[in-house]
């Protein structure tokens, strides 16, 4: 009677309890859906639609807890980051408890019922009252076994996947923060060979090319930003061509002989061109200590002659702004198709940074192994920006102005080293609520395989290889 009695009495007190804490839940979401605690050099948000607090310093976000996850989060605190502001972490504490109590989630709803079912057992298998002599420690399991049927099982299974995937988005890198479309192009001259056609340029003069080596480049990214990295789907083109001539016989006093033609009947160039199509699926993914990532690419790439996305590109693009120059292509190159995987280690992190601008650099090294054997690589690269901030943009998603230099390098197997330096410039305009478009340009000096096994006639008259000219525009949304 009295073990009863006194179930009824904690049920009462724990009632009452409750109350207190659902006034104080109710209170508490009228408030704004992100909270904020700060410490020194952290800040912990909280956001009560995903349920879930966000840790992050200057440098940027260290990590995602979601609310049942407030111990791990309050561990971490204390070891990894050495927070020492007891009443910070007692407030966290304090408010894990109000909110779960207001609007739990499956996994609080599940951590509840065994807590419930621990002290249930307890009370009606422990010690006596206090009115008797018997020992009062109420002692119970703390292990239980559950058998849930299988639509039950499949029903909570998918519940507790749903609020997952809520918090931390529909992929493993976590919740998407915005999408990118871009379209780059390069060509060896200045504005595409309309500059030359403006007669701004002279041909094979100063910065204008000779369309020779690499001669022109297309490239178009979709690219996915996660909170905890990057997937970027790709598409690109590189054509690089050299002069030829064909062999042909023309008879003379009734004597047959062969000569070499430079051009055909149509006054056209006779060339030599390579178009290196390729297809490229890019996973960044952020480790969450230290600003350093792991990047996998897969790539595969198509050699071939005129019939490549590059030849056709340049003829079409000659035929539309009516460039003087055009060229007729020797078809001997048999198509080839080669893959790549490449694995990449990185450093992207933040330099110095106010209120108004930002300094960041990224230093990276990996390898590639190819089909090909002398494909197989080593790649480094360095790269310097410095960023405006776009007002009401904390997390820099979307910066004003950016200037950039890098520096890339690759070493294959057979001792070829490709080698590029350049700088661009990129301007954002805010076009929708979220959507910006961009435009870029630049400049680059690029120094690889193929440039010098088709750029051998450009290298001998001019001492270098021709200038890459970069323009591209995109847009970007944000989420």
């Amino acid at each position: 009677m009295f073990r009863f009695g006194w179930i009824g009495l904690l049920a009462v007190f724990s009632g009452m309890g409750l109350c207190v804490l659902l006034r104080e839940a109710r209170a508490q979401g009228d408030e704004d859906a992100l909270l904020t605690w700060k410490a020194k050099g952290f800040e912990i948000v909280y956001d009560d639609q995903l349920a879930e607090y966000r840790l992050s310093s200057q440098r940027g976000e260290l990590g995602t807890y979601g609310r049942h996850e407030y111990r791990r989060l309050l561990s971490d605190l204390k070891s990894v980051y050495k927070v020492r502001d007891q009443e910070l972490l007692d407030s966290i504490a304090q408010h894990t408890l109000v909110r779960r109590v207001s609007r739990p989630t499956s996994e609080e709803l599940l951590q509840q019922s065994f807590l419930t079912l621990d002290l249930s057992k307890r009370l009606l298998t422990g010690g006596s009252s206090r009115c008797s002599s018997e020992p009062s420690e109420i002692v119970g399991p703390s292990q239980y076994s559950v058998s849930l049927s299988s639509a039950a099982e499949k029903r909570l299974s998918h519940q507790l996947i749903e609020e997952k995937m809520e918090r931390d988005g529909y992929f493993p890198l976590g919740k998407l923060l915005k999408t990118k479309v871009e379209l780059l192009t390069s060509n060896d001259n200045p504005l595409h060979g309309l500059a030359y056609k403006a007669g701004l340029t002279r041909y094979k003069e100063g910065i204008e090319g000779d369309d020779r080596g690499k001669t022109l480049t297309v490239q178009n990214d979709v690219n996915f930003q996660f909170e905890g990295g990057q997937v970027t789907l790709r598409t690109s083109a590189q054509g690089f061509s050299r002069l030829s001539s064909m062999a042909s016989e023309v008879s003379i006093n009734g004597k047959v002989h062969q000569t070499y033609f430079k051009k055909d009947s149509k006054g056209q160039y006779y060339q030599e061109f390579l178009s290196v199509d390729g297809h490229e699926v890019q996973v960044r993914k952020e480790l969450g200590f230290k600003d350093i990532y792991v990047k996998v690419n897969v790539r595969q790439e198509t050699l071939g002659d005129s019939r490549g996305a590059a030849a056709v590109l340049q003829r079409e693009w000659h035929k539309a702004v009516d460039i003087p120059l055009k060229y007729q292509n020797i078809e001997n190159i048999k198509t080839q198709t080669r893959h790549e995987v490449g694995l990449t280690v990185g450093k992207d992190f933040v330099i110095h940074e106010t209120p108004q601008t930002v300094y960041r650099s990224d230093w990276s090294g990996g390898a590639i192994g190819a089909t090909q054997a002398d494909f197989n690589s080593l790649t480094s690269g360095v790269d310097f920006k410095v960023q405006r901030r776009r007002p009401g943009d904390p997390q820099n998603l979307h910066p004003k102005f950016e200037a950039r230099v890098y520096a890339n390098a690759r070493a294959y197997q057979d001792k070829e080293v490709d080698r590029s330096v350049g700088a661009q410039i990129t301007s954002r305009m805010k076009v929708t609520r979220e959507g910006f478009v961009y435009v870029t340009g630049g400049v680059a000096s690029e120094n690889d395989r193929f440039s010098r096994e088709y750029g051998r006639e450009e290298r001998s008259e001019r001492g270098r290889y021709d200038l890459q000219h970069y323009l591209g525009m995109g847009f970007e949304t944000a989420f």
